[in-house]
């Protein structure tokens, strides 16, 4: 009895000699002439090919098109966070979800570090020296602060804020930790000088003299960071998102630069992206702002696409699966 194929349908580019690029990299790792590639330009494609698939692969779907599959097994996506393409059929649905694992994870962290020189650099200031020609050594040199030493807050203990604290340490940094839920060996995670939970944000806050933004958007973190959390910052820090734009309560970012409450800001996401050019955040002189490219790289979709066929290695061998979604928590 012959057995029948697999179908895997793959919606991750709009260009045919990417997608060819793409079976490359997995038909060099999956050795089976018993996979079914469909390639698929769009979601509309995707909708008509994914009544019989057996395995999805996207960087987004719609609830619609989700909802025409039959057979489906398995649901992968091609990036880290899955927030934007998130709703209540995936919460509930059997269907196994995986996400990409650590392929931004030592690009976010290295742009953390970017920002973080760039703020205690005082390279706005630097940059106007080569706009005015203005000789401004010690000017700027008056505002310049060592990273060794300082004390850097992370909000997020997973793969990013690991990284994030392996490289603070190389910089000589004091790290505190925050986790949603910690246990006794958390207080030994490698790198972090402490870790605090939930309930003591405010306490990590009022000792960090920066704060890094690491953790995933859901329900229970979006507007988490608000006015309250501004205040308890040093009236000298620096904030720096990495995370996701929803976050951060936006109108609160703005009045707690405006107003000095803090001492300024890294924003590399946004509530609404692509961001509208007449947003008010342009207009503040100590806001330093990037469009969301701090895990983007140009290999970026070559590893995406290694990690699902390391995944589907395992899979067709029986192995379990790793990034693995935890659906009550959307990540």
């Amino acid at each position: 009895m012959t057995q029948s194929k697999i179908k895997i349908v793959i919606q991750a580019t709009s260009h045919p000699e990417r997608f060819d690029r793409m079976l490359e990299l997995i038909k060099g790792i999956v050795h089976d002439d018993q996979i079914d590639y469909v390639y698929c330009p769009n979601q509309k494609v995707l909708a008509e090919q994914i009544v019989d698939a057996d395995i999805a692969v996207c960087f987004s779907i719609s609830p619609d098109v989700f909802s025409k599959a039959q057979k489906l097994s398995w649901l992968h996506f091609g990036s880290d966070g899955i927030d934007h393409t998130w709703f209540y059929g995936l919460q509930v649905t059997d269907v196994l979800i995986t996400h990409a694992e650590n392929i931004t994870t030592i690009p976010v962290a290295e742009s953390v570090f970017g920002l973080l020189l760039y703020l205690n650099k005082q390279y706005s200031m630097v940059q106007k020296f080569r706009q005015t020609r203005e000789w401004m050594q010690w000017q700027i040199a008056a505002n310049i602060r060592i990273l060794h030493g300082q004390t850097l807050g992370i909000i997020g203990t997973g793969q990013i804020g690991l990284q994030i604290a392996k490289l603070a340490k190389a910089f000589g940094m004091r790290t505190l930790g925050l986790k949603r839920q910690i246990t006794e060996k958390d207080q030994h995670l490698a790198n972090f000088d402490q870790i605090f939970p939930k309930s003591r944000l405010h306490q990590l806050l009022a000792v960090s003299d920066s704060v890094v933004l690491a953790i995933p958007a859901t329900d229970e973190t979006n507007g988490m960071f608000g006015s309250l959390e501004f205040k308890a910052m040093k009236p000298s820090a620096y904030l720096i998102n990495v995370a996701r734009g929803s976050i951060v309560n936006e109108a609160a970012l703005i009045h707690a630069l405006e107003s000095k409450q803090i001492a300024g800001a890294a924003i590399d996401v946004y509530d609404t992206e692509p961001l509208p050019p007449g947003s008010p955040l342009f207009k503040i002189p100590n806001l330093y702002m990037t469009p969301h490219t701090a895990g983007n790289y140009p290999a970026y979709v070559d590893a995406a696409t290694v990690d699902f066929a390391q995944k589907l290695k395992g899979y067709l061998l029986g192995q379990p699966l790793t990034g693995i979604i935890d659906k009550s928590r959307g990540y």
